[in-house]
């Protein structure tokens, strides 16, 4: 529960940071013990998990808390952490990334939820990934939708999206002026500056992974 809380906590902050520089005043940060039990409140209780996967998910939970903890204490890579469940619990490595990876972006996106109420910002728009990894379900997302932030649902139009998701949620104001460029991965996987913000996955694909 301190990984969790520290995750929600170290994400949080730094966007309070980024609103300030465009001049979005928030509340001076002080620690709601309230909102991070409410945070926690994940719904931890292995039925999410695989059974052919995870065959004793009892233990399956104390090692990711032990591990996930002892991750953020000694600034260890989400990989690392999950090399160390894997052997803990005797999985395939891929099988403990994806664990990791998941529960990890869901306490992320929360704290930048979170942050965009304290900014009183009402609504996002969602920023995917654009290379040969990308999702069916993310590939089929309108990266041009506006999301109304107070029905954000984490699975359907809010990430994570599906196991691994890396898309982001990311603010939107309305008649403002934002980025001017966006950053995709063309077929050798080399990153590239475009400046069609709102370019589908059919048309990345089309130009970009031929």
């Amino acid at each position: 529960r301190k990984q969790m809380a520290t995750i929600y906590s170290e994400t949080l902050l730094p966007n309070k940071y980024e609103f300030l520089k465009v001049g979005i005043e928030t509340p001076v940060y002080i620690l709601n013990e309230k909102l991070i039990r409410d945070i926690l409140s994940y719904p931890w209780s292995g039925e999410n998990f695989s059974n052919r996967i995870w065959n004793n998910k009892k233990k399956l939970l104390q090692v990711l808390r032990e591990e996930l903890t002892q991750g953020v204490i000694q600034g260890l890579h989400a990989d690392e952490v999950s090399e160390r469940l894997a052997k803990k619990m005797n999985v395939e490595m891929k099988h403990a990334i994806t664990l990791v990876h998941t529960e990890s972006s869901y306490f992320y996106n929360q704290s930048t939820l979170d942050s965009f109420g304290e900014a009183e910002i009402e609504k996002y728009k969602l920023h995917v990934t654009f290379d040969h990894h990308t999702s069916p379900k993310c590939r089929a997302l309108d990266t041009g939708k506006v999301y109304n932030r107070d029905d954000a649902s984490v699975g359907y139009n809010y990430p994570p999206l599906h196991p691994r998701c890396r898309t982001l949620p990311i603010p939107y104001f309305e008649g403002v002026s934002g980025p001017k460029y966006r950053w995709v991965r063309d077929n050798t996987g080399k990153s590239v500056k475009v400046e069609k913000l709102d370019m589908t996955y059919a048309e990345y694909k089309k130009q970009f992974l031929k």
